[in-house]
């Protein structure tokens, strides 16, 4: 063999069979601290990324594996700490769960105080209260074109749809939990 070819050889990574394997393909993970504190970051596969503070306990245990073992640990933790962001990430990936489909129409109302909320009909009629949108989201919404709008509202829409049931069935597993 030649020595370039021996340079270049480098032994493909394999993660083990885990249950975290489906983590793997919904979002990355990076524990961190800022300076002030400790938090786990995940960046999902749609570009969002959320932040939140992890316990001493957390960081005790992230920092005390082996180094192959980190990231496992470092999935484990933001799972239970970011859970309904992953639970919506989850669904909205599942075709099952198209909820594009029972959408009749998504608008942008000006509230009194002159913010942007969305008006969502369902196809079956199900009522669906005005939902506010938060600031990155109004901001990003007037800055796009009269024609890309309407595809950033079904876009809300659905994650703002699937948000809610992820909370839901999150709340129904805790519920189970303590009864």
């Amino acid at each position: 063999m030649k020595l370039s070819e021996l340079i270049d050889f480098v032994p493909k990574q394999e993660h083990k069979l885990s249950p975290l394997n489906v983590y793997r393909d919904i979002f990355t993970v990076e524990i961190s601290n800022d300076g002030h504190s400790d938090y786990t970051r995940i960046r999902m596969k749609d570009h969002n990324s959320y932040q939140k503070p992890i316990t001493l306990r957390q960081v005790a245990w992230y920092n005390g594996v082996q180094p192959d073992d980190k990231e496992d640990v470092a999935l484990t933790i933001a799972a239970t700490i970011c859970a309904e962001e992953i639970l919506t990430a989850y669904l909205t990936q599942q075709p099952i769960y198209d909820l594009r489909n029972n959408i009749k129409s998504v608008n942008a109302v000006k509230k009194k105080d002159r913010r942007y909320a969305l008006r969502i009909s369902m196809n079956d009629g199900m009522p669906i209260p005005i939902i506010s949108m938060d600031n990155r989201n109004e901001i990003y919404y007037r800055r796009l074109s009269p024609k890309d709008r309407q595809d950033f509202l079904l876009y809300l829409a659905v994650h703002y749809l699937t948000s809610e049931d992820a909370s839901k069935l999150i709340q129904g597993v805790k519920q189970t939990t303590k009864s």
